[in-house]
């Protein structure tokens, strides 16, 4: 049986954009890998490691290519407010 805080999440999030429901169920993954026994890092997926790879590779490639993040940041918030 639901309890009443459980129901009253589900009729909220009925509520909700479509949008806005993806971005909750991201967040919910964020959530359940931060507090799941593999998010100390050590224990990543063999697909996670090879991302990992392919940027930490095109890094050193790379090196004077580079974008400072609080720039990153500026650029984004200027292209998407």
């Amino acid at each position: 049986m639901e309890t009443s805080s459980i129901k009253q999440f589900n009729e909220k999030l009925k509520a909700l954009p479509e949008f806005v429901v993806d971005e909750l169920n991201d967040f919910m993954d964020y959530l359940k890998f931060k507090y799941s026994s593999t998010s100390d890092g050590k224990d990543l997926y063999e697909w996670q490691k090879e991302i990992l790879d392919e940027r930490l590779n095109d890094l050193d490639k790379n090196a004077n290519e580079t974008v400072e993040f609080n720039e990153t940041v500026a650029e984004l918030r200027k292209k998407y407010s």
